[in-house]
């Protein structure tokens, strides 16, 4: 198979393809950002950082095994989508950071949900190396060549 770009039709996916495949299904842990539900409930976080917050974190993590598993099929429009979707997903990020600091949240969040830090840490850096792995040459060879 060398010399031509690898395919579904003609062999296993490129290698970085198979890595950004895997950076993008992992994103489903964000589920545990509806932990913030609870906060909400009881009244410890308020609602303009919850629901962004959770809703985000929510959307991508239902969309990533989508996003991961389409990829195998190649095509422009799928190397856009994921292009698309990892912007969304730090995005997403960005905004949750952002108003967790605005509404004043920021120390009831140090101190009932540290375990956002790791998340929000291992999230921004699988979409910023997923999105380096998608510009890649080979990578664009294969989606383009379908």
């Amino acid at each position: 198979m060398e010399g031509k770009p690898q395919t579904p039709m003609t062999g296993r996916l490129p290698r970085p393809v198979r890595y950004a495949r895997i950076l993008i299904g992992i994103q489903i842990f964000r589920l545990i950002g509806l932990a913030f539900v609870i906060g909400l409930r009881n009244g410890t976080l308020p609602a303009t950082f919850v629901i962004p917050a959770s809703t985000g974190d929510a959307l991508t993590a239902v969309t990533a095994p989508i996003v991961a598993f389409a990829m195998g099929r190649g095509g422009m429009r799928t190397w856009a989508l994921a292009l698309v979707w990892n912007a969304l997903g730090r995005a997403d990020l960005l905004n949750a950071v952002s108003l967790g600091s605005l509404t004043g949240s920021t120390a009831n969040i140090v101190a009932n949900y540290s375990f956002v830090f790791i998340g929000v840490t291992a999230a921004v850096l699988f979409h910023i190396v997923a999105t380096a792995l998608l510009v890649r040459k080979t990578t664009m060879d294969y989606f383009w060549a379908q």
